[in-house]
């Protein structure tokens, strides 16, 4: 789903914050990851609010790091429409060290949980918040998300996916622009 974003952004600034968003392992000012070692991603891509990405990245010595990269697409919008020229787009990243027992139980959990089909034509909205997470390996990819609500059976992965990203949030510094718009948990 964040990749579709790509077709929807096409100034340089805004790829390159939908970049960081799908593949933050190089995100500026922070140690530089090791993408082959994406473990899990999330996200929470509201109508009015900014964009989150969680990705979580396997360390060397069995550790797991989180980084949350955050874009502001509204204070963009907001300078671009004022005139200003965009170089850079406004994201905040941060990461954080991950307890093995919080990504282990997580894992654990989500691989116990199934996704039924759903009726895709219930799925339409234009504004609200999308959410999704993704996981990867060298020869699979699954890929899940939903707006607003749900789809019917779903609610378990939904369930997981609030109570996930809440204990992420739980060991993450505070937003840095905490003071100009109020700190948002998805």
């Amino acid at each position: 789903m964040l990749e579709k974003l790509k077709q929807i952004y096409t100034r340089p600034d805004e790829r390159q914050a939908v970049e960081w968003l799908c593949d933050p392992s190089g995100y500026p000012s922070l140690q530089p990851q090791d993408a082959r070692n994406f473990i899990l991603q999330l996200y929470v891509m509201p109508s009015f609010r900014p964009m989150m990405s969680w990705t979580l990245f396997q360390q060397p010595d069995a550790a797991f790091m989180v980084r949350r990269v955050r874009w502001d697409f509204i204070a963009d919008y907001q300078a671009k429409s004022c005139g200003l020229t965009i170089k850079l787009p406004t994201t905040y990243g941060a990461d954080a060290l991950c307890p093995p027992g919080l990504v282990s139980s997580a894992l654990e959990e989500l691989s116990s949980l199934s996704v039924p089909a759903f009726d895709a034509a219930s799925c339409f909205g234009i504004d609200g918040v999308t959410y999704g997470f993704r996981r990867q390996s060298f020869s699979q990819t699954f890929e899940f998300s939903w707006w607003c609500e749900s789809p019917k059976g779903c609610e378990a992965v939904a369930a997981w996916y609030h109570r996930f990203t809440e204990q992420l949030e739980d060991i993450l510094p505070a937003h840095a622009d905490q003071f100009r718009l109020s700190a948002i948990r998805p």
